[in-house]
């Protein structure tokens, strides 16, 4: 939900959290002993693990990192500014378009359409970790299937400026600034990002499918960001703050005047707070609005021009210590999304709302073993409430092995603009996600781990557009579901003082009850190998990442395809001059290997990034 300063996380490895034989949270409080639980099947991405890969200076930024996580799959067009696709266990497009981002409790998710727009995170200068919660998520998460959560520095330890710049290929050109400073119990972070690059421009796309040349597709980004803390004794309160606007280009074609393309700005504000009433509760919460202005000029959709979608609502939770063997949380959320639109066909739907209550459980039963239960109530302002759940059992029965069961169920909202053109005369719907998932991993003395899991997804009522015999068209909830199942293992190892790395490897069936292909689903077989060096002066981060044959509907309103299989390697190197100056290069497909995720679309060949950055 919301994370207070990381300096007075001192005590994360609290009484309780040592007795349940959990993973806490990185969110707590002064001298707290109570925190939310991170589930078994996580993926968390540290500040550390962002800055020695250099994704700041990625064309795909966090994305990139994301990618080479177990279970996750990005579908792009290697189109920097279009929408990227982000699946989390092989679930749908419709699904993959509607994981719940949040940047501390604030929902990214924009009003209409509910796409996740990467370009919208944080800086990476900003960014402490990313969390990613696979389904079953805990019930403190409502509305969605899966969450990404990026959390955003707490910590400042000394005042000091950072700037950087970089060049690369296709005539990209990066800068930040970031500077961070405090006094007393006030501490303050901001920083200036810029990206302008010609991406696919004059780039053929793969023959002979379509055996066409891009037009100009550049892209421009500037995103400033800034967050004032206040940390007292007993609580605390962080502002946060951030705009963004960008420009890009489709095409050559002129249309009204210019060319095809898009103008957006987003501006977000997110206050948060946190205190500890008493040595056993802990309360926090979040206000947060964001405004945003969509500006699209393209001939394919003539109606739909200039949008302005706006999104505000808060976020609660409180944690009870009942015992030295119990904690209870409560919570909810409340988020309003409405839009208007200019020059185009009106909205049939302008305004909507969501609800949700939650209550999780977590007791020590004896012998090592843990029970986590969870509720919740998911309300839409268009639909009946609906009740979910999860459950989760651990149990170690030695130090270094644990193993553990979770199930749950949970509701997936449609978006604003699905419910406006919802199936004239039908109840309005969610997508029914029950997850099923069990594992364990093994600590090999203090040099590796291994974590195995597999996992079974039902998702039932997908809302699907359709036209019936009469003419009548609208997205209405399918009868045949989705089946997703699979298993994963990831091994991480420290081979030396100065050498690390680590290993997962995905295989994820996706299938229509009918046994069909699911439409832009993505590799069955996913698998990544990164070695890691680091020492005072260089660091070192190189990966290979395979990607299997993906059968299914891949390109936009085409028949079935099979997009084969792809090696790509990457390296991230950073040498520091002095104390004060670094040099790094950022290389992405060294081998420039050709290949795509949606059907005729090819993804970039070699791109290489350098620059330099310096701090004061």
């Amino acid at each position: 939900m919301n994370h207070p300063p990381d300096h007075l996380c001192t005590g994360i490895r609290s009484s309780l959290g040592a007795r349940l034989g959990i993973i806490l949270s990185l969110a707590c409080f002064p001298g707290a002993a109570l925190a939310l639980g991170l589930p078994a099947n996580t993926e968390v991405i540290s500040r550390q693990e962002l800055e020695r890969g250099l994704y700041g200076y990625d064309l795909f930024d966090v994305l990139a990192a994301l990618n080479r996580r177990a279970g996750i799959t990005v579908k792009s067009s290697s189109d920097v500014g279009a929408e990227d696709w982000v699946l989390i266990r092989g679930l749908p497009r419709d699904s993959s378009r509607n994981v719940l981002v949040l940047i501390d409790g604030m929902p990214l998710n924009d009003a209409a359409i509910e796409a996740n727009e990467f370009e919208h995170l944080p800086p990476i200068e900003l960014i402490e970790r990313i969390v990613v919660y696979k389904p079953p998520v805990p019930a403190r998460f409502g509305g969605y299937h899966s969450v990404i959560e990026v959390r955003t520095r707490r910590s400042v330890k000394e005042r000091s400026t950072e700037a950087g710049a970089a060049y690369g290929s296709r005539q990209t050109v990066m800068g930040s600034v970031a500077s961070r400073g405090g006094s007393g119990k006030l501490a303050w972070l901001g920083s200036l990002d810029y990206l302008s690059t010609d991406n696919l421009s004059g780039v053929q796309r793969t023959p002979p499918r379509e055996n066409q040349t891009y037009g100009d597709r550049s892209y421009r980004r500037i995103k400033p960001a800034a967050q004032l803390i206040y940390a007292g004794e007993r609580g605390g309160l962080a502002l946060y703050g951030q705009y963004i606007e960008s420009r890009k280009f489709f095409s050559d074609t002129i249309f009204r005047g210019s060319k095809e393309g898009r103008d957006r700005t987003l501006a977000a504000f997110n206050l948060s707070g946190w205190m500890r009433p008493t040595h056993r509760s802990e309360l926090a919460w979040n206000l947060f609005r964001s405004n945003e202005r969509y500006q699209l000029n393209l001939r394919m959709h003539p109606s739909f021009r200039d949008q302005e979608r706006y999104k505000q609502g808060g976020r609660f939770s409180w944690t009870w210590q009942a015992s030295s063997r119990q904690r209870w949380s409560f919570g909810g959320e409340i988020t309003e999304r409405y839009a208007t639109e200019r020059l185009g066909s009106p909205l049939p739907l302008t305004r909507i709302r969501s609800q949700g209550l939650f209550a999780e459980y977590s007791a020590i039963l004896g012998h090592g073993l843990t029970i986590d239960l969870g509720w919740r109530r998911d309300a839409l302002s268009r639909a009946a409430p609906r009740w979910n759940y999860t459950a989760g059992v651990r149990w170690r029965p030695a130090e270094p092995i644990e193993v553990y069961a979770l199930r749950g169920r949970a509701t997936r909202w449609p978006a604003l603009s699905l419910v406006g053109y919802w199936y004239p005369g039908e109840a309005v719907t969610g997508e029914s996600l029950t997850a099923t998932e069990v594992g364990g991993s093994w600590r090999m003395a203090q040099a590796a781990r291994l974590r195995l899991s597999a996992f079974d997804l039902r998702l039932r009522n997908e809302a699907r557009f359709v036209r019936d015999a009469t003419g009548l068209s609208g997205f209405r909830p399918q009868p045949d579901g989705v089946l997703s199942r699979g298993i994963e293992a990831t091994m991480e190892l420290s081979l030396t003082p100065r050498w690390s790395a680590f290993a997962n490897y995905t295989l994820n069936r996706v299938l229509r009850d009918g046994g069909q292909p699911v439409r832009f689903s993505g590799p069955r077989v996913l698998a990544n190998v990164v070695l890691q060096h680091a020492r005072a002066r260089i660091t070192l981060d190189a990966a290979a990442r395979y990607g299997g044959k993906a059968t299914g509907v891949q390109a936009m309103g085409g028949g079935p395809t099979v997009l084969d299989r792809w090696l790509v390697l990457d390296l991230a190197a950073r040498f520091r001059l002095s104390q004060a100056t670094v040099l790094f290069v950022r290389a992405s497909n060294l081998l420039d290997e050709r290949y795509e995720t949606f059907d005729g679309r090819p993804m970039f060949g070699r791109v290489v990034i350098a620059g330099f950055s310096g701090s004061w």
